[in-house]
C-alpha cells in the first residue's frame, strides 16, 4: 500500500502498528514512533564519547557549558542505540 492510495489518518495508523509492512513511500511528515526509554548517566555518556565521537560536548561538561548543549550532550549515535531506533524502525517499517 502506497501513501497516496491511503485515504485516512485511521488506515495510515492501522499501517503502521504493524498489522502490515510499510514501506518508505507509506511514511508522511508528521508521522510519529514511540520507543522505549532508558536512563543515562554521566559515566555512560562519556565512556560511549569517548570511544566513538569523541566531540568536546559529549566528554565534559565544563566545555560543553559553552555550546548550544548548555551542558553535557550524549552522542545521537548513543541515544539512537540506546532508543532501539533502528531495531524498532526496522520491525515497524518492513516487518523484519
Amino acid at each position: 500500500m502506497k501513501a497516496n492510495d491511503m485515504t485516512d489518518t485511521h488506515a495510515r495508523s492501522a499501517s503502521m502498528a504493524g498489522k502490515s509492512p510499510i514501506y518508505l513511500d507509506d511514511l508522511a511528515v508528521g508521522d510519529q514512533f514511540k520507543s522505549g526509554e532508558h536512563a543515562m548517566d554521566e559515566a555512560q555518556i562519556t565512556s560511549f564519547a569517548a570511544q566513538f565521537d569523541p566531540q568536546p560536548f559529549h566528554l565534559d561538561d565544563a566545555a560543553a557549558r559553552d555550546t548550544l548543549f548548555g551542558g553535557l550532550a550524549a552522542s545521537g549515535w548513543h541515544t539512537g542505540g540506546q532508543a532501539r531506533i533502528w531495531p524498532v524502525l526496522t520491525h515497524k517499517l518492513f516487518g523484519y
